[in-house]
């Protein structure tokens, strides 16, 4: 469009929550044409900044970036055009949303939103309704949250499916309030579907007619009171499924050995293309093949999430993507759905899986030559595995990162380190930081002198802490004792905060009982230790080294593409007092690998 001269320009704002609202985007635009045209201006196509299918909770979206570098760039436009303030944020904090709107106009740019309440001009009237209007916004999203969670908790304890893409060798299957048949949806690999009609017969509901193709996009069309369930799919996909468990519990074969087979024999992967450790694990472990329903098993919720005692706030997990539950808030509903695989096959297989893994790791983790191990982590916060590879006939040890090892590439595309990068920094680190300084330094028995002394207890304190221990034990057994249906829920919450509290007092017992040492005790323990150190890092064996290490270091977390590092490490003289069961700190420091 082109622009008039002498005419007022504005920039214009867009911005809807999911690719399903599909008249939303030019609902907002001529909304915002209209605005502008009545100030007596115009908004060019090319003035339009969109964020299409991203929460208004993301105050990062690239949209909104875009929109205000131009505000501080742009001279030629005097305001910016938005429908209204939910489309510019809807943050849990309203302050957050109207630190935003400080920002846009700080650029000497006029905010206007087409559907408010009261006109942005800066008066005390204006300050009051933005701040009611963000804080519904925001509010909106929390209340939207919750009543989500709360419909799909009562559709999983129906034994509805979510909504979820079916697994592999599953089609959907829709029905309406009545339980008639609707239609059965098959996903593709590339996530779209074809509609087929529900063809029933003998009480079994089979793949019927093809009606129409979707886009992985669309959804099928159904009705709010329309539910959907499982039903088994593809017949040469239930053969696959059949004879990855047969592998898996008659043969006892790994994720890597099951995966190859189906790559040599062509088996397309569930996404279309090659099987990989990940995509094999995912089938083996889900009870779906045994007909049961597990839901609440991963989670990437920003509000609230589902837990056994009910729906939580979500806290320091908030943001943080996929996670996977504690066990205790898993929902597993039994013959919900139709089994591909005997329970007795995937139970069996479950118990080939855990007796290899302990095989495999138990044995090899005391005598592994991967100091770093159980220390290391990738940058993107998953562990580094320690392994071993050749290039040109020599075989070296690396370390990798644990989620390129399931998922390849697409899972994590830092390449492998070298072990030595790591471990021999690590412990060049750990003489030259730890070590010496420690020996060096003449006011470290200062130190554990006034350790010893403020950490002292008084006879009759200890005695009231046994005492008290020895209490929570007597109810924990009384407790166990009246059990039942109808009281487990509340007599379980009563049992955690009770062992909480012993293990609580038990470890100040401990820590007294450590402090009871004299000085000149600790001294000749401090004394042994460090000299003993000395001795490891010269010429001792791979376990003296990584339980030195453990003394020492908290975490190390490296980033393979850039090639560094960062080392989380207890003091020095906090690593001393760990070595001799006295209190601990934590901080932080930075070291090149």
């Amino acid at each position: 469009m082109a622009t008039q001269p002498n005419t007022a320009r504005f920039l214009g704002y867009l911005r809807r929550s999911t690719d399903h609202q599909e008249q939303s985007l030019d609902g907002q635009r001529e909304a915002c044409q209209k605005e502008a045209a009545r100030r007596g201006g115009q908004i060019a196509v090319e003035d339009f900044f969109l964020d299409d299918a991203i929460t208004g909770s993301d105050l990062e979206r690239p949209g909104l970036k875009a929109l205000l570098g131009a505000c501080k760039t742009r001279t030629d436009v005097s305001g910016v055009i938005i429908w209204d303030r939910s489309r510019l944020a809807r943050a849990e904090d309203p302050r957050e949303a109207l630190a935003l709107e400080l920002h846009i106009e700080k650029t000497g740019r006029k905010l206007i939103y087409v559907n408010s309440s009261s006109p942005n001009d800066g008066s005390i009237a204006s300050h009051i309704v933005a701040l009611i209007e963000s804080e519904s916004a925001g509010k909106y999203l929390l209340d939207l949250s919750r009543n989500v969670l709360r419909g799909l908790l009562q559709a999983v304890h129906a034994g509805h499916l979510d909504g979820r893409v079916p697994p592999y060798g599953y089609d959907t299957l829709y029905v309406d309030s009545s339980g008639k048949p609707l239609f059965i949806a098959r996903y593709n690999p590339d996530r779209s579907k074809e509609i087929h009609e529900a063809k029933l017969h003998n009480e079994t509901t089979s793949l019927g007619r093809h009606v129409r193709s979707l886009k992985s996009h669309e959804r099928p069309p159904r009705s709010r009171q329309d539910t959907a369930t499982l039903i088994q799919g593809d017949p040469f996909k239930h053969k696959v499924v059949r004879q990855m468990f047969d592998w898996a519990a008659t043969e006892r074969l790994g994720y890597k050995t099951i995966a190859r087979r189906l790559n040599e024999r062509h088996v397309p992967s569930p996404s279309g293309g090659r099987w990989a450790i990940g995509s094999v694990r995912d089938i083996l472990i889900n009870p779906v093949y045994r007909g049961a329903y597990r839901w609440n098993y991963r989670s990437k919720a920003k509000f609230f999430h589902s837990t056994k005692e009910g729906l939580s706030r979500v806290g320091e997990r908030a943001g943080k993507g996929l996670v996977r539950n504690p066990e205790k808030d898993v929902i597993i509903k039994e013959n919900i759905f139709p089994a591909l695989v005997p329970a007795e096959a995937w139970f069996s297989a479950q118990a080939a899986r855990q007796s290899r893994q302990q095989r495999i790791f138990r044995g090899k983790a005391a005598n592994a030559v991967y100091l770093a191990s159980g220390l290391a982590y990738c940058h993107n916060g998953h562990k580094l595995q320690g392994f071993t590879t050749s290039s040109r006939g020599h075989r070296y040890h690396a370390y990798r990162c644990y989620e390129r090892y399931l998922s390849g590439t697409s899972g994590c595309q830092a390449p492998i380190v070298r072990r030595e990068q790591v471990d021999d920094a690590v412990l060049h680190w750990l003489r030259e930081a730890c070590i010496l300084p420690l020996l060096r330094e003449s006011d470290t028995w200062a130190v554990f002198e006034k350790t010893l002394r403020d950490s002292d207890q008084h006879p009759a304190e200890l005695e009231a802490l046994r005492q008290r221990a020895a209490d929570i034990d007597r109810f924990i057994t009384r407790i166990g004792e009246t059990l039942d249906e109808n009281n487990l829920a509340l007599l379980d919450r009563k049992l955690t905060r009770l062992r909480q509290e012993r293990d609580a007092i038990n470890a100040r017992l401990n820590a007294a009982q450590a402090h009871t040492m004299s000085l000149d005790e600790v001294r000749q323990k401090a004394r042994e230790f460090l000299d003993d150190a000395g001795r490891i890092l010269d010429d001792g064996s791979p376990q003296e080294l990584k339980d030195l290490l453990r003394c020492f270091i908290y975490r190390i977390e490296v980033d393979p593409i850039a090639g560094k590092g960062r080392i989380i490490y207890y003091r020095p003289h906090a690593a001393l007092q760990n070595r001799l069961c006295i209190q601990m700190e934590r901080v932080t420091g930075i070291e090149p690998v």
